[in-house]
């Protein structure tokens, strides 16, 4: 794995301390942190990404390590973090990168989109908001503090959110296991937090965060006009932000991707692995990344459950049943009725003339036995291969996985062997899973579902 070094450098009267991997000569990924963290969020993602791209994390004034003389007298306000950005990846001569924002690193990479949208390559946002939509009710102190910025209103969000508990319940809300969150993460958080006036600096930045949301439009208008690729992938269970907000891009992007995850606000504290996949996956579809460059391809492990069932019913009656609850259609007139439907209902009807009783169709049988019955005077195992499938199940893993269409249609085998016949599946929900789509791993728990308890029925 490559190793990620650490940098400082100046710009905007900063002293900018930055986390770096991989080859300089290879496309750009600018990582943008968020509230209460750090570059050190992305310790993990690095080394995952950089073995294909440059991969380059500051940390924003008044975050972990970077360093703001007192003289500089800093305005802490979301336009200065994001122009001392700018003078950042001009200090380091980046002039075309694909952004990853999370949280506050959001409107900061969306301001530099807009000021410079030649720039931007593509956009991977990780729970990072553009929508009022995605604004969940945990903003309900910081929007009164909004409307009404008094002394007593910001002792609020200071005793209540700048504190290590509240720190710590970011990191683990919404997670499956809490524990398994690595304490060093919000530990480091709030230590840096209790550095001399950084609250204050934090408070500063709760009430500048509304002139984010009246930027919104201004966003979208920038999504509409420059059409970036977009990955939205999001913790689902995040009260921040929620996943209204990662739909939401789908109203200016239509073509953008959304992925969602188990998972809470820090989704890359629980998901780095899945994280790190669906960007290769995604930037190396928009011909960005050293993938293609260096002529290997992206890889995803995947880990298969196969599913099998033994009956001592006879080999030709288990085919029998099977065959009967599947649908047989022409195959060439179903491919130009697929082709002749001119929308999405003309579609599901041509599909569902298609299907039989078990919402399945078949699209090609390979009578494996028979080749091996070739080299043996006519003896030996029956093994038969059923390609089945629906084309509209399909379609709704594909939208968010693309890769859902090598997977679909399905494979069903059915073979003798001296202990009875075995009918077995491979899971469509454990070769789905790896992608970190919820969206798609639901669907594919439902065809999973179906097609064991279907395959359990003609067993018995």
């Amino acid at each position: 794995m490559v190793k990620t070094s650490v940098h400082t450098v100046e710009a905007d009267g900063v002293r900018v301390f930055y986390r770096a991997a991989g080859n300089s000569e290879a496309p750009v990924i600018l990582l943008m942190h968020g509230f209460p963290t750090s570059s050190f969020m992305f310790r993990e993602l690095i080394p995952r990404l950089a073995d294909h791209y440059r991969v380059i994390a500051p940390d924003l004034p008044g975050f972990g390590f970077t360093e703001v003389p007192a003289e500089r007298k800093y305005a802490y306000s979301f336009d200065g973090l994001a122009s001392t950005v700018d003078a950042f990846t001009k200090a380091l001569k980046i002039d075309r990168y694909a952004l990853y924002v999370f949280d506050y690193g959001a409107p900061i990479g969306l301001r530099l989109a807009m000021a410079h949208p030649e720039r931007i390559t593509a956009i991977i946002s990780q729970n990072g908001n553009a929508y009022e939509e995605g604004l969940g009710d945990a903003w309900a102190p910081i929007r009164k503090y909004w409307s009404s910025p008094t002394v007593e209103n910001r002792e609020v969000i200071r005793q209540n959110i700048l504190t290590l508990e509240a720190t710590r319940r970011q990191y683990t809300h919404g997670t499956s296991d809490p524990e398994g969150v690595s304490p060093e993460s919000y530990t480091l958080d709030a230590a840096l937090l209790e550095r001399p006036g950084n609250k204050d600096i934090q408070l500063d930045l709760f009430l500048d965060y509304a002139s984010n949301v009246a930027l919104y439009p201004q966003f979208q208008e920038y999504f509409r006009k420059s059409n970036p690729p977009l990955l939205a992938i999001w913790g689902k269970n995040d009260p921040f932000f929620v996943p209204a907000g990662a739909a939401a891009f789908r109203k200016d992007l239509p073509n953008a991707m959304v992925q969602f995850l188990d998972t809470g606000h820090f989704a890359i504290e629980t998901h780095v692995v899945e994280i790190a996949a669906a960007m290769k996956e995604f930037l190396a579809a928009n011909g960005i990344g050293g993938s293609k460059r260096e002529g290997t391809m992206p890889t995803i492990d995947v880990a298969v459950r196969r599913f099998s069932v033994v009956s001592q019913t006879p080999f030709d009656e288990i085919v029998r049943r099977l065959s009967a609850t599947i649908g047989h259609p022409d195959m060439n007139a179903f491919r130009s009725a697929l082709g002749g439907a001119s929308n999405i209902a003309e579609l599901k009807k041509v599909v569902q003339g298609a299907i039989g009783s078990s919402d399945l169709m078949e699209f090609i049988r390979f009578d494996a036995g028979e080749v091996l019955r070739k080299e043996g005077d006519g003896q030996g195992p029956k093994i038969l291969r059923l390609v089945v499938g629906n084309p509209i199940i399909m379609k709704e893993m594909a939208r968010t996985v693309p890769d859902a269409a090598s997977y679909a249609p399905v494979t069903i085998l059915i073979d003798e062997r001296a202990d009875g016949v075995h009918l077995s599946y491979d899971s469509m929900a454990s070769l789905i899973a790896p992608y970190g789509s919820e969206a798609a791993f639901v669907v594919a728990e439902g065809l999973d579902a179906k097609i064991e308890d279907l395959l359990k029925t003609v067993a018995w």
